[in-house]
């Protein structure tokens, strides 16, 4: 009767211990899952800033393009009336006043412009 006690009590014990390591187990996998979840949720947000970043970057890029361009164009708009201002003075004409009004505005203008874009 003591020994069925005694083996009892042992076969008891190895289902305790068998129920603590399942338990045990169970308690592992939930924390690796979450974990893994943690990870991919990080992930997910170093993604979303990048991406973020990259559209940022790219806006600034052709925002950039445009005032450039745009620089570009004044440019030519002073060259060209620079131009034509000097090939007027070398054929020694004053040239027509409203002309040379409408000049001067052209030359003020994209004179600001290129100001105001650099």
């Amino acid at each position: 009767a003591q020994a069925q006690a005694e083996e009892q009590r042992i076969i008891n014990f190895e289902a305790e211990q068998k129920q603590r390591r399942q338990k045990l187990a169970k308690h592992e996998a939930i924390k690796q899952a979450r974990q893994i979840d943690l990870k991919y949720k990080s992930l997910e947000a170093e993604q979303k800033r990048m991406m973020t970043h990259q559209r940022s970057a790219l806006l600034d890029l052709q925002w950039r393009l445009d005032i450039e361009d745009r620089s570009e164009r004044a440019q030519e708009r002073v060259d060209k009336f620079m131009a034509q201002r000097d090939k007027d003075m070398a054929l020694g004409r004053s040239g027509d006043a409203e002309r040379e009004g409408k000049r001067q505005r052209v030359y003020n203008q994209a004179k600001q412009l290129l100001a105001s874009r650099t």
